[in-house]
This record gives C-alpha cells, sequence and structure tokens, in this order.
C-alpha cells in the first residue's frame, strides 16, 4: 500500500521570505514536499531557494505596490496552480531616535507592514472564495503588543 504524502498538492504563497520568519517557513514548507511560491524584494534570496528547490518559484517585488502582488498570485497560481495557503509575512522595521522623526520613514513601514498585507488579502481572498477553501495567516510583530526601543 502506498501512503500518499498529505503536503504534495499544497502550493503556498508566502512574501518576506528572503530572510527571518519567511525563509524558515518556506524552507520547512518545502522539506515536506509542499509547493511554495515566494515573494520578496531581494532577488539573490529568492535565487538561493530556486537552486536549492524545484518546487519553490521565487517572485522578486515589493508588497506595498497593489499590482505587482496580484501579478505575483497570478504568476504563482499559472505556475504551481491554485494556491491553498497564504502567508502575509513580509515586515520591516526602521528604528528611530525620538529626536528626528521622520514621517517618510514611518509611511514606508506602515506600506509594506500594514498595505502589503491587505495588497496579498485583497489579490488572494477572492480566489479562494471562489474555490471555496483556503487558509490565511497573518502575521505581526511583537511591536504591536509592546513597543520597541527607539520606537516611541
Amino acid at each position: 500500500m502506498t501512503i500518499k504524502n498529505p503536503t504534495q498538492n499544497i502550493h503556498a504563497f508566502i512574501t518576506g521570505v528572503s530572510s527571518g520568519i519567511g525563509r524558515a517557513l518556506a524552507e520547512r514548507m518545502l522539506d515536506q514536499g509542499m509547493q511554495v511560491s515566494g515573494m520578496a524584494r531581494r532577488g539573490e534570496a529568492l535565487k538561493s531557494l530556486e537552486d536549492q528547490y524545484d518546487q519553490f518559484l521565487g517572485i522578486t517585488d515589493d508588497v506595498a505596490d497593489s499590482k505587482a502582488v496580484a501579478n505575483a498570485v497570478k504568476a504563482a497560481e499559472k505556475h504551481f496552480g491554485a494556491i491553498n495557503q497564504a502567508i502575509c509575512n513580509a515586515g520591516i522595521y526602521i528604528p528611530q531616535s525620538d529626536l528626528s522623526i521622520d514621517p517618510a520613514v514611518f509611511c514606508q513601514q506602515m506600506e509594506i507592514n500594514y498595505l502589503g498585507q491587505v495588497n496579498v488579502l485583497a489579490a488572494i481572498l477572492p480566489l479562494m472564495e471562489a474555490r471555496q477553501s483556503g487558509h490565511i495567516v497573518l502575521l505581526s510583530s511583537v511591536a504591536g503588543w509592546r513597543g520597541l526601543p527607539l520606537a516611541a
């Protein structure tokens, strides 16, 4: 009797996959036999995953760009088929001194940390709704619960 791998037909779309939690999740899922489409701004990190895993598709772009996210989701589904899991992980933290606050830095962090997740949801939710299946995970920072040094 052949036992089928339950992760074999899972396609995960992960943002922020170039390092940290996103990369660790991608590697873990790939090691379990899942297909992973990973989106990040740093293409060299994506290339290393593509070189290591046949079932990885790297998409170099920015989650803050809603059209880029929509195109990334389309490319991922064209390459591996329907996305079963979406993990919104992309995020940045740029510490600032309390004496030199730059509003542009706050805007950049909001565009990636908040609107990036909204952009992924806007692109993926209608597809999952139409299929009546799928799972979405939104990751956030501990800073949402407790402030970080120099973050006030």
